[in-house]
């Protein structure tokens, strides 16, 4: 084996072990169960409790995106944080397409889902909705530390519902709360937006704050 071979074996090799450490067979396998049990019991009604005079269901799959969001987050620790925060922007930047690459494919998972399960909620429902809970996700693994991204996530869902709906009839909904909204090509659009703004808010670690002048 010349040494270009070993070169390249080497840096796969440690490529696996990064993976690995991202915890993303974890995450991939919890993806799975997600997908699963909305396919197979996504249709089955939700109560929500009543909030300023009025109350509602949804389907079991409105949750999903929230799950997946916190899933994705997962692969934001890492053993090596305080190392890595003063790296080179390459792993910052591998980071970054690691957790979008599994949000693009929770988000193909979930199209999947409201194939299966019935169409209790649209697929663009969900999609808009899981990019919203990972930004909310992002935000919160950069002020309260990757290990708690998903506090903001879950700790959000009632202030959506609860101020998400603009009447009580529950027919209008205020722009930001796209978890409760119909589907649209502008939720979708809108959601993306607040994604790329989650990974900018995230990607401002202590140490570049510093670099700029600023202090976390």
């Amino acid at each position: 084996m010349n040494t270009a071979s070993t070169e390249k074996a080497m840096d796969l090799t440690a490529f696996r072990l990064w993976l690995r450490v991202r915890q993303v067979p974890l995450v991939l396998t919890v993806l799975g169960l997600i997908t699963l049990v909305g396919g197979l019991w996504g249709s089955e009604l939700i109560p929500l409790p009543p909030i300023r005079g009025f109350g509602g269901v949804v389907g079991l799959t409105w949750f999903a995106p929230v799950f997946a969001a916190c899933a994705v987050a997962l692969t934001l620790a890492s053993p090596f944080e305080d190392r890595e925060a003063i790296s080179a922007r390459r792993t910052r930047a591998r980071t970054v397409a690691l957790a979008t690459s599994l949000t693009v494919l929770a988000a193909l998972l979930m199209v999947l889902m409201t194939q299966v399960e019935g169409g209790t909620h649209s697929a663009s429902q969900l999609v808009a909705g899981l990019m919203y809970w990972t930004s909310l996700a992002l935000v919160s693994a950069r002020l309260f530390g990757p290990g708690l991204a998903w506090a903001l996530p879950t700790g959000a869902v009632v202030p959506v519902v609860m101020f998400g709906l603009a009447t009580t009839e529950g027919t209008r909904f205020v722009w930001w709360a796209l978890p409760v909204s119909p589907g649209s090509a502008a939720a979708i659009a809108l959601g993306a937006g607040m994604y790329l703004l989650g990974l900018g808010f995230w990607s401002l670690s202590p140490h570049r704050l510093r670099k700029l002048g600023w202090h976390w």
